[in-house]
């Protein structure tokens, strides 16, 4: 038993001393939705650039448009802005395409105009991850390079191929 446990206790340790020498990625992703998100969203902010980190800011289309000055600031800070459709709750499933394409442009034109480089906005995470096919179709034909900023391809056509990635 103690020879077991040594055995495990040593696996262990040389595992752990592989992982050391890799750096360490953690993905956070903070939405901004509503006003009141960004009194909260600073401190966040703050927290991870004392570790020198950066994350993705997934802003609403109604919060960059209200308070545009705030998704700047965030961006000049050196996190990466992204769209997280047009307001809080919202399904995309109970639109028509048309319907879809209106609101997932006007959400994108909202973010863009809110920030410094527009080209830089290219993920998409729709609220509470409700999507369908139409969403996906949209996406692609948009060049959208993700749909929730955690898998990303710089060759577009591989999202087209399998929407996770």
């Amino acid at each position: 038993m103690v020879t077991e446990l040594n055995k495990r206790a040593s696996a262990t340790t040389e595992s752990s001393s592989n992982w050391d020498a890799k750096p360490v990625v953690v993905n956070i992703q903070v939405d901004l939705e509503q006003e009141g998100d960004q009194a909260k969203v600073f401190n966040i902010l703050n927290e991870i650039e004392k570790y020198n980190g950066y994350t993705t800011v997934f802003v609403s289309g109604e919060f960059a448009s209200k308070y545009p000055e705030v998704v700047r600031n965030i961006e000049s800070r050196g996190h990466e802005i992204a769209v997280h459709g047009w307001q809080k709750g919202e399904d995309l499933t109970l639109l028509s395409y048309q319907d879809q394409l209106t609101l997932i442009q006007k959400s994108f034109s909202a973010v863009r105009m809110g920030v410094i480089k527009p080209e830089n906005i290219l993920d998409f995470k729709p609220q509470r991850y409700k999507f369908n096919d139409d969403t996906i179709r949209i996406l692609q034909n948009l060049g959208v390079r993700s749909i929730s900023g955690i898998f990303k391809s710089e060759d577009h056509q591989s999202f087209s191929a399998c929407w996770y990635v």
